[in-house]
């Protein structure tokens, strides 16, 4: 699924979907851009009711603490069956979107289906006090433990383990196959044509012979 990810003030929105049975709010993914109905229609949320909930410090002065949004699909059609073409200035009033009530699910006849063609987007914008402080304004999306599923913890930790297993015995295989090897290079009997020949030693191998040798 496409999200948008809107951020205020460093805050991430949380999206709050308002249906028929039940109001969601997710603090984790953003809002969506639409949505697929029980018929399999394709629907394109193109209005949201963008809040932000602010605390005062002082007089005159307020910090932002909450932002939400939440997004309507609504097919809109302007006052007395106008069109508009997107060139002009100034649009024909709306009469889908009233800008003197924000949105809501009661006020939509009819929603937004995706097609080809030209789509209004709109937004209202409502200012909310809270006594939420700055300081605690990220408490709610901490402490949101159902946000992720379960299982995917599990998964993301069964995955790690089985990858350090896997590399270890890689690696302790490597390393004992070498280590092998070169045991075996230096408990063999030398022949004389071999004895006669200088080797050249170098690293860790030129004490090999002198680890158990008495001082």
């Amino acid at each position: 699924e496409y999200h948008h990810n809107w951020i205020i003030d460093n805050l991430p929105a949380a999206s709050v979907i308002d249906t028929e049975e039940y109001v969601t709010t997710s603090y984790s993914r953003g809002f969506p851009v639409g949505y697929v109905d029980s018929n399999k229609n394709h629907y394109l949320y193109n209005h949201v009711n963008i809040i932000v909930k602010y605390n005062e410090v002082s007089p005159g002065a307020n910090r932002v603490v909450g932002f939400y949004v939440e997004p309507f699909s609504v097919k809109h059609q302007f006052i007395g069956g106008e069109t508009w073409n997107g060139e002009d200035s100034f649009p024909p009033p709306l009469g889908t979107c009233d800008k003197t009530v924000a949105m809501d699910l009661e006020s939509i006849n009819e929603a937004q289906k995706v097609s080809s063609g030209k789509v209004i987007f709109t937004y209202d914008v409502m200012w909310r006090p809270s006594e939420i402080h700055w300081a605690s304004r990220w408490d709610i999306y901490l402490s949101m433990d159902n946000a992720i599923p379960d299982k995917v913890h599990w998964f993301s930790i069964i995955n790690s383990v089985l990858i350090v297993v896997f590399l270890t015995g890689m690696i302790g295989m490597i390393l004992l196959r070498n280590v092998h090897r070169d045991i075996n290079r230096y408990n063999r009997v030398l022949t004389d044509e071999e004895k006669q020949e200088e080797r050249e030693e170098s690293g860790w191998k030129l004490v090999h012979t002198d680890v158990f040798r008495p001082p």
